[in-house]
């Protein structure tokens, strides 16, 4: 999708970093990210989202203070944006000033849809300023709110609907870490956002989980004999497969289309 910015790459050029940068990210390949944007650091426009990845490298690498350069316009014009709030405000704790941080954090660990690993980072941050409230976002941090629940749910589904895989796997983990981790949707969905990103193992391992929690769903055959398609594996079983997802949903242009490639392939 466009971006609709320019930089000295021009438009194109910065989605082609933008699209390889949200792909090391997934990976969490933050010197590969770094690698890919630094070239660019200056005419990247102050609130574009290849911002937010950037300075999430930064943090990883060590970098808080260039990191905290890189978020903190973001993080101040979109106080909505907890991805940045957050990076910010680790970037902050990072680089030794843990009251900046603690200010920073506070609005998104109070929300009522603030998740678990927000609270947590919370909790750090009050306790490195000497704030008394360490104790209680430990304990909110400890229950996960259903709201932030359902939160990630809609941002997930939303971003699986734009091609947003990056996006789309992190809301889904966040889902998985509070769960049973037996959701037949969010794993079909993080498997196929997974094989999007290039990531085919892990993607085959929750095909492969969600095959075998709902073995009769067109859906979740069809994902599971593309992922195997897709990573080496046994084609003319992922052939017969998906023939047998078409014959349950023969509506299915996915499916029709993933079986048209796997007979193309196979003979």
């Amino acid at each position: 999708k466009r971006i609709g910015v320019l930089s000295s790459k021009g438009v194109k050029g910065l989605e082609i970093v933008w699209l390889k940068a949200r792909s090391a990210a997934a990976r969490k390949d933050w010197a590969k990210v770094r690698d890919l944007v630094q070239p660019d650091d200056t005419t990247i426009p102050a609130n574009h989202p290849l911002r937010i990845i950037y300075a999430q490298a930064l943090l990883e690498l060590g970098a808080a203070h260039q990191a905290i350069s890189q978020i903190q316009g973001i993080a101040r014009s979109q106080p909505n944006n907890r991805e940045a709030v957050r990076i910010l405000a680790a970037a902050q704790l990072a680089g030794g000033d843990a009251r900046a941080a603690f200010d920073t954090m506070k609005p998104v660990a109070d929300n009522l849809f603030a998740r678990p690993e927000e609270r947590s980072l919370m909790a750090r941050i009050a306790k490195e300023a000497g704030d008394p409230s360490a104790q209680k976002y430990e304990a909110m941090a400890k229950s996960p709110a259903p709201r932030a629940l359902a939160a990630d749910f809609l941002e997930a589904n939303a971003a699986i609907k734009a091609n947003d895989w990056q996006r789309a796997v992190t809301a889904y983990r966040r889902v998985l870490a509070v769960t049973d981790g037996k959701n037949v949707i969010v794993l079909n969905n993080l498997a196929n956002a997974l094989l999007e990103l290039g990531d085919g193992q892990e993607a085959r391992d929750y095909a492969t989980r969600a095959y075998r929690l709902a073995p009769d769903n067109p859906s979740v055959i069809d994902t599971y004999a593309w992922v195997v398609f897709r990573t080496g594996g046994d084609k003319a079983n992922a052939r017969g497969l998906l023939r047998k997802a078409a014959e349950k949903a023969p509506s299915n242009q996915t499916i029709k289309d993933h079986l048209a490639a796997v007979q193309s392939a196979t003979g």
